[in-house]
């Protein structure tokens, strides 16, 4: 211990106090509750702070702690339990290739000014618990290449701010987060990149991992971003010359329009019912045309007939297509009706099913 407290005065004396804060290379063999300062001094890295390639061997506690520059952790070591506990970061903070070998707790971070913290190619380990909790995010949080393993947790976290690209999102643990929504979508804040693959990818695992944990309101949320940016791909491809995509850039928007991706009953209700108020009023005048009516009694059965006729074409099984009293034309018409009809109904018993699920 002697040996600790002397490295501890050392540092305090021979970096501290010149205001010297690149710890990079440097081996910490063990934390102290008397590390950077005495236990009476204010416990901020007022400069640029850097503990790029440093080690540290045992557990390690930055605890009620201010960054007012650059914090910089590029490939720094953690072979014990680490926790950053109440801390404020102000600069730019990177944690890009560091190696986290235990538990780590992250809780009541603070990131404000204008600079991002960075988790680029970070490791964290598959048999060790690590805790995101309650973050407080002006800026963004960028998730870029690091591997989140099946024990990371995000609790009470808010994603407003924060870039997911290039993760393994499938077996990370949420528990009261808050995603930003627009539309009735999940939106991350890198929704408006230009790499509409890998967005799409990142939107998926979240669709997966939310229906492996039965969230099924977040899983339809991200199945709609997912499909709304694959679509944006497929117009992209068309535009770099695909044209045989256009297609399924048509599919995919009918999709979205009759039904908002089978998750909103609204939708499909309401083109279910525009389909059941004009067809019968289609259906009339093709027959007015065909047998023009001189009497109310005469129009009032014609209605009649042509709201019978549209509802059987519209019920699948129990309904029967049927052109009598008309002109056989309205036969290709009737059966656009059935098949519409049997789309619009599939999306809402579809849409209904995922609302039930909720």
């Amino acid at each position: 211990m002697d040996s600790v407290n002397e490295f501890w005065h050392e540092v305090r004396k021979e970096k501290m106090a010149k205001s010297d804060f690149d710890f990079s290379d440097f081996i910490f063999t063990e934390f102290l509750m008397e590390s950077f300062w005495l236990e009476n001094e204010e416990r901020k890295f007022s400069v640029n702070v850097s503990f790029g390639d440093a080690r540290f061997l045992g557990n390690v506690a930055f605890e009620e702690i201010q960054f007012l520059k650059d914090a910089d952790f590029t490939y720094a070591q953690f072979s014990g339990i680490t926790s950053f506990v109440n801390v404020k970061f102000s600069g730019k903070t990177l944690f890009n290739r560091s190696r986290f070998f235990g538990e780590s707790f992250w809780s009541n971070i603070s990131l404000l000014g204008n600079e991002e913290i960075t988790f680029r190619s970070t490791y964290f380990p598959d048999d060790h618990i690590i805790v995101f909790e309650d973050w407080n995010i002006e800026r963004y949080i960028i998730f870029l290449w690091a591997l989140l393993p099946s024990k990371f947790q995000f609790l009470n976290f808010k994603f407003d701010n924060v870039i997911i690209q290039d993760c393994s999102l499938s077996k990370v643990e949420f528990t009261n987060c808050q995603f930003r929504k627009i539309e009735g979508r999940i939106a991350l804040a890198n929704d408006v990149s230009k790499d509409y693959k890998n967005l799409s990818n990142t939107y998926r695992q979240l669709k997966k991992n939310f229906m492996d944990a039965k969230d099924w309101e977040n899983a339809g949320d991200a199945y709609r971003s997912e499909m709304y940016i694959k679509r944006k791909l497929i117009w992209l491809g068309y535009k770099d010359g695909q044209y045989h995509k256009m297609i399924n850039w048509c599919i995919m928007g009918l999709h979205e329009h009759l039904s908002g991706y089978q998750q909103s009953i609204a939708l499909a209700f309401l083109w279910l019912m525009i389909l059941l108020i004009t067809s019968p009023m289609l259906i009339f005048m093709i027959g007015f045309f065909h047998q023009p009516c001189f009497s109310n009694t005469v129009c009032w059965n014609q209605i009649v007939q042509a709201g019978i006729t549209s509802l059987n074409a519209s019920l699948p099984v129990v309904g029967k297509i049927s052109t009598e009293g008309y002109s056989k034309e309205l036969y290709f018409y009737l059966v656009f009706e059935r098949l519409f009809s049997v789309v619009l109904i599939t999306f809402f018993v579809l849409a209904m099913r995922a609302r039930l699920r909720q």
